[in-house]
């Protein structure tokens, strides 16, 4: 989940969580923070392990449907769209 700023990652005491966030990125200018409990995305709820691996093996769609939840137990649900990517070719 590079691509959008934010690395996810599975454990037996947290479920799947965001891991981490890079700043600036889409995921932290969507609210997105380190430690915040996914639902959902896209289609795949997350409810054990084994759902953690199926979506690694479905990988990224784009849009991102993303369905948290906060420290406070609020959910939150979010649509995640990669920014273009302009490259400029600049000459001596």
């Amino acid at each position: 989940l590079n691509s959008f700023g934010m690395s996810i990652n599975y454990s037996n005491e947290k479920g799947t969580y965001i891991q981490s966030v890079i700043e600036g990125s889409i995921a932290e200018n969507n609210g997105i923070a380190p430690n915040m409990e996914i639902l959902k995305i896209n289609d795949l709820y997350f409810n054990s392990e084994s759902d953690f691996c199926n979506y690694l093996i479905q990988k990224k769609k784009d849009p991102m449907r993303i369905k948290l939840l906060n420290q406070n137990k609020d959910t939150l649900n979010l649509v995640l769209e990669k920014s273009p990517i302009i490259s400029t070719l600049i000459k001596p």
